[in-house]
């Protein structure tokens, strides 16, 4: 994954890079604008943790700046149980 594409995910799941060094358990938003540069290579875990964030699940930013990643398949099975 390049770093622009990398940064293209973050941006459009509304993250700042602080919020992305949260949602990945970095220490802080230093290590992402290094990764989003080019100064530092991507990490393989982190590119797969981005993807599957951006393809599979919900981003949520709370009203304290606190970031949740909610799964798409959990959210979904929640509403079709609740049809039944």
């Amino acid at each position: 994954m390049s770093p622009e594409v990398f940064k293209e995910m973050r941006t459009d799941m509304g993250l700042t890079q602080d919020q992305m060094a949260d949602a990945l358990f970095l220490k802080s938003g230093r290590t992402i604008r290094r990764w989003e540069s080019g100064q530092q290579k991507i990490p393989g875990p982190a590119m797969l943790a981005t993807r599957l964030m951006y393809e599979l699940c919900e981003v949520v930013v709370g009203s304290h700046g606190q970031v949740y990643v909610v799964n798409v398949h959990e959210i979904a099975s929640l509403y079709s149980s609740s049809e039944d």
